[in-house]
């Protein structure tokens, strides 16, 4: 205990370099997998969106195909 009038300075905290290159590393992994985790779910979102109107398109061309040569061979 020193003297509470007089107290003795305590010691400056002094971290490595190595530290603050955890703590960098460490932050900056985590913005950087929110980062790709977000983009991840934008292109997965946009891939099914693509996916699900490409067989929407897909499903109605054979349907009007198969009218087309249907009412070609009824009238035919």
């Amino acid at each position: 205990m020193g003297d509470p009038f007089f107290p003795t300075p305590s010691p400056p905290l002094i971290y490595p370099p190595i530290f603050f290159f955890f703590v960098f590393f460490f932050l900056s992994s985590i913005y950087f997998y929110y980062y790709y985790y977000y983009y991840y779910y934008y292109y997965y979102y946009y891939y099914y969106y693509y996916y699900y109107y490409y067989y929407y398109y897909y499903y109605y061309y054979y349907n009007y195909n198969y009218y087309y040569y249907y009412f070609n061979y009824y009238y035919n």
